[in-house]
């Protein structure tokens, strides 16, 4: 008795599938932090130093006198959850290995 062979076919070739990582990294990389919804708390303390605005992370000893973008991208960068995974299958449902 002889093995059958699988005739499952990827659902997307070699080629394309490195499109498809390539433009995801591509759309991760250009998300900007966005700030909280109105009315709700935000990540950071204002405070002073000098005389100048201080920003202070409540994740961390981390603070800033650059500025909210400054804090907004730290938190971003520093505290973001991590990245998802891409996972690419074949028409069964199987991971396909890249």
């Amino acid at each position: 008795m002889g093995k059958r062979k699988s005739k499952v076919e990827p659902v997307a070739e070699p080629d394309m599938q490195e499109e498809i990582f390539e433009e995801a990294e591509e759309i991760w990389a250009e998300a900007e932090p966005s700030p909280p919804p109105p009315g709700e708390e935000k990540p950071y303390i204002l405070g002073t130093w000098a005389g100048r605005t201080q920003w202070k992370c409540k994740l961390c000893p981390w603070d800033t006198l650059r500025g909210e973008a400054a804090m907004l991208q730290h938190i971003a960068t520093k505290h973001a959850p991590p990245k998802p995974r891409i996972l690419i299958a074949d028409k069964s449902g199987r991971e396909s290995k890249k």
